[in-house]
């Protein structure tokens, strides 16, 4: 779905501009809450540090197209393990819809337990799951979330769920943010058939029929306070010249209201730089990346598991454990530049491809991630 975007490229020197409400990142976060302003009456800006890569684009992209051009540092950004942890590589998008554009599309509720936790230990007394039951259902209607059909299961899940039941495990349709999907598997890479509703499919679209305005291209890396609360922010616009990056002006936004809505890594920069740091000491800590893994299993028969939706089928017969069990499976192209090996060996192993399940596990995450700045302005993530 098209809709308007001021590129902060095309604007030449600085730039200053007043509103309602400004709100820092256009993911899943900032989108809602544009469209529930907009349509209040607000005057809301939304400024986003990525381009605007329209749906149009999108459908056209290959997958090592998409990786380049809306995920952050090309898919490539990490978590550093301390101690004993592995190095995590960590998912997010850099364009406007933020890494709503870059899921698999899988849509879960937050679990029973886990809001239990919150409303309990932590004293957060309205986050029950009865209390966000019909928020969850809202969000789920705006953004068109249902159930995977068995019949849009790949070969490799459906072999998945063969071993996963002879073991006494419950298999269970995924619920995905999805309208017409076909099941090419492209979910995380750009589906060339507009079927996933990200935000940049629903939310922004409302809120700009709303009048709220949406600015690509703005790192934000300043909140503007004045006697302990925030009037604005500021940043630079990124100038977008074909092969490289360059620093444009500046953009100040005068606003009564500020949302941070920049993702774990960048919004606790963003609240130590103003201070909010020191007064809550919690800034940048607790962090959950809730961190995955894949088991590859090679078969006689031809598999073909792009055949069929990205993700169909999970199991949690083993929650109790902080395990969850996913079938899954990627376009091969990406699929094949993970292997180990090189040269021949390498050809080898990407020439089994057509013959490979695929199952991930997601593994359930104590809150021991850390984000500091890093060496320059980027946020440095450790993690224990």
């Amino acid at each position: 779905m098209s809709f308007a975007v001021e590129r902060g490229s095309k604007h030449a020197g600085d730039v200053n501009l007043d509103c309602d409400d400004v709100i820092v990142g256009s993911g899943a976060g900032g989108a809602v809450v544009a469209a529930l302003l907009a349509e209040s009456g607000r005057r809301v800006l939304v400024l986003e540090e990525g381009p605007h890569v329209p749906i149009e684009t999108i459908r056209e992209l290959r997958p090592s197209q998409h990786l380049a051009r809306v995920w952050r540092d090309g898919g490539m950004t990490v978590a550093v393990g301390v101690g004993d942890s592995p190095t995590i590589n960590v998912t997010m998008g850099r364009a406007v819809g933020g890494s709503s554009i870059v899921t698999g599309a899988v849509c879960f509720r937050t679990p029973e337990h886990v809001l239990a936790d919150w409303s309990g230990r932590l004293g957060l007394r309205e986050l029950t799951e009865s209390s966000l039951r019909p928020h969850f259902e809202e969000v789920e209607r705006a953004i068109s979330v249902e159930e995977v059909p068995e019949q849009m299961r790949s070969l490799g899940t459906q072999r998945f769920a063969e071993g996963a039941q002879k073991l006494g495990y419950v298999m269970e349709p995924l619920r995905r943010n999805t309208k017409g999907c076909n099941g090419c598997g492209r979910c995380n890479f750009g589906c060339p058939h507009g079927a996933k509703m990200s935000v940049d499919m629903t939310y922004l679209p409302r809120a700009v029929a709303a009048g709220a305005t949406i600015w690509s291209d703005c790192l934000v890396d300043t909140i503007a306070m004045k006697g302990g609360r925030a009037t604005g922010v500021q940043g630079r616009i990124i100038g977008r010249n074909p092969g490289f990056l360059h620093r444009a002006g500046r953009i100040r936004v005068r606003a009564q209201r500020v949302v941070v809505a920049a993702g774990a890594y960048h919004t606790p920069l963003l609240l130590d730089r103003c201070g909010a740091g020191k007064r809550s000491g919690q800034v940048g800590r607790n962090m959950t990346l809730h961190p995955s893994f894949r088991m590859f299993a090679r078969f006689e028969e031809r598999i073909e598991g792009w055949r069929g939706a990205l993700q169909s089928a999970y199991s949690r017969s083993l929650q109790h454990e902080g395990l969850t069990m996913v079938g899954l499976f990627v376009p091969p192209g990406v699929l094949a530049a993970t292997m180990p090996g090189f040269g021949t060996e390498h050809v080898r192993r990407a020439a089994d491809i057509p013959h490979l399940a695929v199952f991930g596990g997601l593994l359930h995450d104590e809150a021991g991630g850390t984000v500091r700045r890093g060496p320059g302005r980027e946020p440095f993530v450790t993690y224990r």
